[in-house]
């Protein structure tokens, strides 16, 4: 909502209409705005599926559940970064795959908080909805400090990563080595 806000200068509204699919539609207008279209969608709609209509008098994101209205929502943020003036379309979207996702290996050289911060947000608008997280020893290890690296996340770091994956709808898999891969900790 506040992207919308910031690109469009417009305050959307985000209602839950009764009239069609109980809790999957949601209507974007300007304030006062009148939507351009009531009709009815005869085929239910998949897990993260949305479809996006855009008309003369405004936005309507239709979604199966709240992961659908999140990615709906991104496809409607790619499709004005360059200005707000669009066509009228119609989009219907759903994924192919039910995990999406990257490896993110923390081994090496480590990026800074802020970045990893940035880039869990920047995966949600490519729908990517899984990070497999390889810690090494970058995870605070309370019971065994020697083995933390001193550029290591705090506890409270960590959870504050979990829950922005979580607002963008990424589940994070935490990876920790078996003893194959454990070069950090036989080192001491």
């Amino acid at each position: 909502k506040k992207e919308m806000e910031d690109i469009l200068g417009i305050t959307p509204i985000l209602e839950k209409s009764q009239e069609f699919y109980p809790n999957r539609r949601i209507q974007i207008t300007k304030k006062g705005g009148n939507l351009f279209s009531r009709r009815q969608f005869r085929n239910t709609l998949d897990n993260e599926a949305y479809i996006i209509e855009i008309g003369k008098g405004g936005i309507e994101i239709i979604a199966s559940d709240s992961a659908g209205l999140f990615y709906g929502v991104q496809t409607f943020l790619q499709l004005i970064e360059n200005g707000s003036c669009l066509a009228c379309l119609t989009i219907k979207d759903w994924p192919t795959l039910k995990m999406r996702g990257i490896h993110l290996m923390l081994a090496g050289q480590m990026p800074t908080y802020e970045y990893i911060k940035t880039f869990i947000k920047r995966l949600s608008r490519y729908k990517i909805n899984t990070i497999l997280l390889e810690y090494e020893d970058k995870f605070p290890y309370e019971k065994h400090p020697v083995i933390k690296h001193p550029l290591a996340f705090t506890k409270e770091q960590i959870i504050e990563l979990l829950t922005i994956a979580k607002e963008n709808y990424i589940e994070v898999i935490p990876l920790l080595q078996s003893f194959a891969h454990v070069g950090y900790i036989l080192k001491h």
